[in-house]
């Protein structure tokens, strides 16, 4: 049994059942009517803590590790998309992320220092 029907819970019933699994999906709503149905802004590249927090926090191996995975994640969605014929308007876009303080605008450019230093960058 799947219960929600969103983003992460219509994926995992689908690859549950090409699995050979008999797949129950609950949803409360309507089937993909929430957030991850209706923008897919959680399926992008970055940490929600900084590259050099991420980095102290694992090491180094293992931020890079968990960085590839979000974009491993992004080409799963698109890949789902071209397979099941998802009308949903997909695209690579890259992400935006706006300061709106000077100590936010030095937080970002550390943030885009990192990225280029320690891990390979990789197109949207």
């Amino acid at each position: 049994m799947v219960v929600g029907a969103g983003l992460t819970g219509l994926s995992t019933a689908l690859h549950s059942a090409r699995k050979g699994a008999r797949v129950t999906l609950v949803e409360k709503g309507q089937i993909g009517s929430g957030a991850s149905a209706r923008n897919g802004g959680m399926a992008n590249l970055g940490f929600t803590i900084g590259i050099s927090q991420a980095i102290r926090r694992y090491g180094l191996e293992r931020a890079r590790e968990i960085y590839n995975s979000y974009g491993e994640a992004v080409d799963t969605v698109e890949r789902l998309v071209d397979e099941e014929s998802i009308d949903c308007q997909f695209r690579r876009v890259g992400r935006l992320g706006v300061a709106s303080r000077p100590a936010h605008f030095e937080s970002k450019k550390a943030q885009q220092r990192d990225l280029a230093k320690y891990f390979a960058t990789r197109p949207y």
